[in-house]
């Protein structure tokens, strides 16, 4: 699918329900092979590239960003979820559901904390059940490259080859041109960084810039607006840099 165009989140995730679902099927029988990682290596593979095409988000973000940032449950915490629905001799409602879904976003959240690869991403999100619960906004490409630390910046393409250097070029200066220093080190959108404080009213940093988004709809609106403004420019810096080299 296209990166900037294309079905929203929700229809995409509609759309990856369908595998979660061919996967899931008679859960309650194999549940307990999920205990062994080995097992579910490949399942996990193939759900991780259904939560990058989710949101378009460049292949090398991990599964474990690409899960929490698209809210999609891992599907190795599904199966005992699964057993638990299966096992009520009912027909079950939401509220019904409800204490499962808790006990695995539980599960989910204790995993979470224990990452060590994707920092930059828990940074932003460390808390799974304000992130999951929330009533509005959804995730698109430049957001992603917001959350992941993974996109058209300087240090992540020099990783690559792509730059001759990783550092940024407005400052002048040996500081990796990365998410954090775009945003709030960085001189250059100085300018739209002030505005949207003023927009939110408060302090803006790494670990309050989705509380902010999450917290009401406008403020999700006007944050998503000056990041998705602010990733375009080195989006479109780099298309032209390799125009130029062809």
């Amino acid at each position: 699918m296209l990166n900037t165009r294309g079905p929203n989140q929700r229809r995409c995730l509609l759309l990856a329900s369908v595998v979660k679902s061919q996967i899931l099927y008679a859960a309650q029988i194999w549940s307990n092979a999920t205990q062994c990682p080995e097992y579910f290596r490949g399942v996990n593979s193939t759900c991780r590239l259904c939560a990058l095409q989710i949101r378009s988000a460049f292949r090398t973000v991990s599964g474990e960003e690409a899960f929490v940032i698209v809210s999609m449950i891992p599907v190795d915490i599904l199966p005992r979820e699964s057993t638990v629905l299966v096992s009520t001799p009912r027909t079950l409602t939401q509220l019904d559901r409800r204490p499962a879904r808790e006990v695995s976003i539980t599960e989910w959240q204790t995993k979470w904390n224990s990452t060590t690869k994707v920092r930059c991403t828990y940074r932003c999100i460390p808390n799974l059940e304000s992130w999951l619960n929330r009533t509005h906004g959804e995730v698109h490409f430049y957001r992603s490259q917001f959350l992941s630390d993974l996109g058209c910046f300087k240090a992540y393409l020099f990783k690559f080859k792509h730059e001759h250097d990783p550092y940024c070029d407005f400052c002048r200066s040996a500081v990796q041109k990365d998410v954090h220093h775009e945003f709030f080190e960085c001189a250059r959108f100085q300018r739209q960084m002030n505005q949207l404080k003023l927009a939110v009213g408060g302090v803006f940093t790494p670990q309050s810039v989705v509380g902010y988004m999450v917290k009401e709809a406008s403020e999700w609106a006007s944050t998503s607006d000056t990041l998705t403004s602010i990733l375009k420019q080195p989006k479109d810096l780099e298309r032209q840099r390799r125009i130029t080299r062809d």
